[in-house]
């Protein structure tokens, strides 16, 4: 849960700043075409940008790799501690209840709308084929289908709200509401992205109103009609309608003038910088003046190295086994050294090791190691002193054998030299 939750948080950073970027400097802009590739690729981008980090989320962290072969055993510290109540335990239950109660809410509108589709007949008006609905209720389009009850509205505004909402449904507008709701499901703890969605909802609006008018609909008496229609009744959310919330910024819109090509050079300034945050956030970073440390490793090689290993050792309540460390011994002091991105140190003092290491892995399981691109024996990698290692490289099972052939199904650990 603990890479879910990383990945949110990066999501959400770049979808605060897709917000910010669109306040700031887009949404008094009558660009509404690009606004709406801003507000739609920024979101996609938000989700997909974490995924193309060199290394995956999914990944599991490894275990302890000794390369004196001196096992220190773990086995005892994690059977020892504590079950608990954490705060990630905690997020993750307030996440999942919150996501499924969204959910649900957008499947019962969704089946309001199946309810009202079978209770509807289609017809055709003057060559515009919609839904005819027998109750009164707000006009409104929904993927390719358009529900109106004719019997509430004059022939003129019938007329405006057929182009109306056919442009909401030539421009797949549905489409932008239903990912917009996923997205709410996904960071409803975010209000910037509900407040991401008013703006999209808002946009799709200016930009079928200012369609309308370039059909050659009258303008002010299309925007009457909108004030005698968006008053009608109540609406269902996730669908495109006369909504009259937004009404008075509508209107606004529609009369504003064109904006200059000039401030077109707010698209030039905001895409750039977006796709730099996304960058800073998910390309994997590499400290220059880290030496002597296990770089990469895909998975856990010894799994049971505890059998003739170790004596006493103290029990850790409530903390996590720290991953990606190597270690070796001290052979004058007999102290062990962990090396980390900090540099070495004294890691576990006083620690009784055990004279025979032989059976700390299967005979038969052994692991192939490689020094570079040759294939030396356990005894030889012992002989190895670990100041002049540079890298060591844990491969198994799946990997191993795409990557060795079949003689490395029981793993591989490869050791680069400096």
């Amino acid at each position: 849960m603990e890479q879910l939750f990383h990945y949110l948080l990066k999501v959400n950073i770049l979808w605060i700043l897709l917000y910010l970027g669109y306040i700031c400097l887009l949404k008094k802009l009558t660009f509404y075409r690009y606004n709406r590739i801003y507000i739609i690729g920024g979101l996609l981008f938000g989700l997909l940008c974490p995924f193309l980090s060199k290394v995956s989320w999914w990944q599991q962290g490894a275990m302890q790799v000794i390369p004196q072969g001196i096992p220190i055993s773990y086995e005892h510290l994690v059977n020892k501690m504590s079950v608990s109540w954490s705060y990630g335990e905690a997020f993750t239950l307030l996440f999942v209840v919150g996501g499924v109660i969204l959910a649900a809410r957008l499947l019962i509108q969704l089946y309001g709308i199946h309810r009202i589709y079978q209770g509807s007949k289609e017809s055709l008006w003057e060559g515009y084929r919609y839904q005819q609905v027998f109750h009164k209720i707000a006009p409104f389009s929904f993927f390719h289908r358009i529900f109106i009850h004719p019997e509430s509205h004059s022939r003129e505004e019938l007329k405006q709200i057929m182009v109306h909402e056919y442009l909401h449904v030539r421009g797949f507008h549905s489409l932008d509401r239903l990912f917009m709701a996923f997205c709410c499901i996904l960071c409803w703890f975010n209000p910037l992205v509900w407040m991401l969605q008013k703006e999209l909802v808002e946009n799709l609006e200016f930009l079928t109103d200012e369609q309308v008018v370039a059909s050659g609909i009258n303008k002010k008496a299309y925007q009457y009609s909108l004030v005698a229609v968006a008053n009608n009744t109540k609406s269902i959310y996730i669908t495109n309608t006369f909504s009259f919330l937004i009404l008075k910024k509508r209107i606004m819109m529609m009369n504003k003038k064109k904006s200059r090509k000039i401030a077109l050079t707010a698209y030039a300034l905001l895409v750039p910088g977006f796709l730099m945050a996304g960058g800073m956030l998910t390309l994997k970073q590499m400290n220059p003046t880290l030496e002597n440390v296990l770089s990469k490793s895909y998975a856990p090689l010894v799994e049971n190295a505890v059998e003739n290993s170790l004596a006493a050792t103290d029990t850790l309540k409530n903390k996590k086994v720290s991953p990606q460390k190597i270690s070796f011994s001290d052979d004058i002091s007999g102290n062990v050294k962990g090396v980390s991105k900090s540099g070495t140190g004294d890691a576990v003092r006083n620690v009784n090791f055990a004279k025979d290491t032989s059976q700390v892995l299967d005979p038969a399981k052994k692991p192939i190691v490689y020094l570079g691109d040759k294939e030396i024996t356990m005894d030889e990698m012992k002989a190895i002193m670990p100041e002049e290692i540079q890298e060591i490289i844990v491969y198994k099972d799946a990997k191993a054998v795409e990557l060795f052939g079949e003689k490395a199904k029981h793993g591989v650990i490869k050791i680069i030299l400096k």
